[in-house]
């Protein structure tokens, strides 16, 4: 093999090994603004199906809408703001249909179902922040993808210990209560037919001249 091409094959592997080594995800960072100054949303994409907003939280104020799932574009670029270097960003989105908030950070109370529902990696690309969200209550499949965004000038602030899913419970449903069976009704037999007193008659009439008859037969 020429040299020039071993050497190729060489720096061509070694930049792949550092990019997966400088590469790690993070379940439930935090997202801190690096510099003063100006930090921009990127849209990398959405697959969710359920409808999703992108919120800021602003503690002292009303949060900041950013994204719209279903009408925002992938490579849509979202002035977010001038932030202080330090300043810790924490994101939400609002899932329509069920009216559930997810947040990004490392305190999983924040959300209904008690878990994590971001991972986000500052070694994704030079100076950005890449985020991932999970838009199931539960996890549901825990791919983290259903929006991705990069957030520029910041970087991630990892948990002090690595943070444990709890498992979900899953509700509790009611037990089913058989079919209430009507009681049984034993049958009832028809009342025994009693002649009618002309036929009483006819019959007693029949039977006396049955018996003259006999006695005018021995005379």
């Amino acid at each position: 093999m020429k040299r020039w091409i071993r050497n190729f094959l060489f720096i061509l592997s070694s930049l792949f090994i550092t990019q997966q080594a400088h590469s790690t995800l993070i379940l439930g960072g935090e997202i801190v603004v690096e510099e003063d100054g100006e930090v921009v949303l990127e849209v990398l994409s959405h697959t969710a199906s359920l409808t999703n907003l992108l919120f800021l939280y602003v503690e002292d104020g009303d949060d900041l809408f950013l994204f719209n799932n279903k009408v925002n574009e992938v490579g849509d670029l979202i002035t977010i703001g001038e932030f202080d270097a330090g300043d810790i960003l924490l994101f939400y989105i609002l899932e329509i249909k069920n009216d559930y908030r997810y947040y990004s950070g490392n305190d999983p109370s924040l959300n209904p179902d008690n878990i994590l529902h971001t991972f986000v990696d500052a070694m994704h690309e030079s100076g950005k922040t890449y985020v991932g969200f999970e838009d199931r209550f539960g996890g549901f499949d825990f791919d983290y993808d259903d929006l991705q965004f990069l957030f520029s000038n910041t970087d991630v602030i990892p948990p002090t210990q690595p943070p444990v899913q709890p498992p979900v419970q899953p509700p509790v449903q009611p037990p089913v209560q058989p079919p209430v069976q009507p009681p049984v009704q034993p049958p009832i037999n028809p009342p025994a037919e009693v002649p009618e007193p002309e036929t009483l008659f006819l019959m007693g009439l029949g039977l006396l001249l049955f018996v003259y008859s006999r006695k005018s037969l021995h005379k």
